[in-house]
Order: C-alpha cells, then sequence, then structure tokens
C-alpha cells in the first residue's frame, strides 16, 4: 500500500486502451503504491473487462454530461453495480464554462 496510508490514484492518460496499456496498468497496480486507477468514463469498460487485479479501484468521471443524463444512460447503470468503482464525477456546464 502507499507510504503513510494515502489513497493513491494512477491517472490514466491514454487515449487509446490496447493490450501494451492494459499490461502497464497492470504492472502499476502490482508496485502498491497506488490504490485506484482514475480515467474517463468513456475507458470504463475496456478498462474493467482487462483489469485484472481485484486490489485496484477505480475512479472516473462523465465529462459533460449532467446528472439526470449521466442517470438515464443505460450503460452508466451498469457502472453503478461495480463495487470496484468508488468516485464518479460528473462535471457539468456551469455559468462560466468555455
Amino acid at each position: 500500500m502507499a507510504k503513510n496510508n494515502y489513497y493513491t490514484s494512477y491517472y490514466v492518460d491514454f487515449k487509446q486502451i490496447d493490450e501494451e496499456t492494459i499490461k502497464h496498468l497492470e504492472d502499476v497496480a502490482q508496485t502498491g503504491y497506488v490504490r485506484a486507477l482514475s480515467f474517463p468514463s468513456t475507458q470504463y469498460s475496456e478498462i474493467r473487462s482487462q483489469v485484472d487485479n481485484n486490489d485496484i479501484d477505480f475512479l472516473t468521471w462523465a465529462h459533460r454530461e449532467t446528472q439526470i443524463e449521466f442517470m438515464l444512460n443505460p450503460f452508466n447503470g451498469k457502472m453503478l453495480d461495480d463495487n470496484r468503482l468508488k468516485v464518479i464525477l460528473i462535471k457539468t456546464r456551469g455559468k462560466y464554462h468555455r
């Protein structure tokens, strides 16, 4: 586990989730320095189905979806049943959004 009991996450900064990316994520999970992987919700299915390390949590965000849009999307309902998914951030357009 991470030093001093910090809850740390690895930011997945890959546009494409391929075999090499999954290998890299599995290697990161094995280090014990991170507790979670953070990634956009559009990559959830690929990462969830291919990252086998059950000790790693998932943190994700839904870009440009309102809470209502997120809840009404049937794909997102599957995410809500996943015990490994610990955080879902919903980003909406605010008053000062460009």
